[in-house]
């Protein structure tokens, strides 16, 4: 990965991992619901009643899965994560790089199976409450994007201690609220001697 803004996104084998996850439950509930609840209840009346909302119930998740695939997209500039998904609401998520606290690698035994994981992106302050920040998903190359990640971070850093290293061990905000410290000395000075 080069200096400049690159965008990636998920590895195609997300679609097949996601028809697994749905195929999982889709097995168990026929085993252990439709077919012993067919014979009891009488197949008309439960064909009616359960097993075509079911089915219309993993249609339409099949359906939603490509197109969940086809939103999800993410970009790494120097300065930047940029996070995109979302079928019916769309979401966009800009995190600097700078509040990234943890890039934490995720992979489950089927993610291992299709040679895919997920990254986990956590700030300061929101991701220990409400989970990760952002999650960048199902990922060939995770390998090589989080050490990116942390190659840009650690960049941001060196830039940011040299700067303060610059002003005279102060960086720019501390310098802004000293000075305003000084106006506020000025000023009640002035007002005493009125």
């Amino acid at each position: 990965m080069t200096g400049k803004p690159e965008s990636f996104q998920p590895d195609p084998r997300m679609k097949k991992l996601y028809f697994t996850y749905l195929s999982l439950p889709a097995i168990v509930i026929l085993l252990f619901l439709v077919l012993p609840l067919s014979y009891f209840v009488g197949f008309y009346l439960f064909l009616l009643w359960i097993y075509i909302p079911l089915l219309v119930l993993f249609a339409g998740i099949a359906v939603w899965i490509p197109k969940f695939y086809s939103s999800l997209s993410y970009s790494l500039a120097e300065s930047h994560l940029a996070v995109e998904e979302g079928v019916i609401f769309k979401k966009q998520k800009r995190i600097p790089l700078k509040q990234i606290t943890n890039a934490e690698v995720r992979r489950g035994p089927f993610k291992r199976r299709y040679g895919i994981a997920n990254i986990n992106i956590q700030t300061a302050g929101r991701s220990q409450a409400y989970g990760s920040e952002a999650v960048l998903r199902a990922l060939q190359a995770y390998d090589e994007i989080d050490k990116e990640i942390t190659r840009r971070i650690e960049k941001l850093e060196t830039r940011r201690m040299e700067a303060k290293e610059e002003v005279g061990q102060k960086l720019p905000q501390e310098a802004i609220l000293q000075e305003l410290r000084d106006m506020k000395k000025i000023l009640t000075e002035i007002a005493e001697s009125l």
